[in-house]
């Protein structure tokens, strides 16, 4: 595997982690929430798709 290639698979896992955990404000407050915490309100789906997306970036 090339450098570059190295490079974009860091800054896709870097994207993928901004948006599980800090991409949306909550409004009023200075905190900011990811997907990953609006899944954790889904009873068991939101486990398995949790588990799919860190799969994905296992098998890349």
């Amino acid at each position: 595997m090339s450098v570059a290639e190295l490079r974009m698979r860091l800054e896709r896992i870097r994207r993928l982690a901004w948006f599980l955990n800090a991409a949306s404000r909550i409004p009023g407050l200075r905190l900011r929430v990811g997907l990953d915490t609006l899944l954790g309100l889904l009873p068991g789906g939101g486990a398995l798709i949790e588990t799919a997306l860190a799969g994905r970036l296992g098998g890349q």
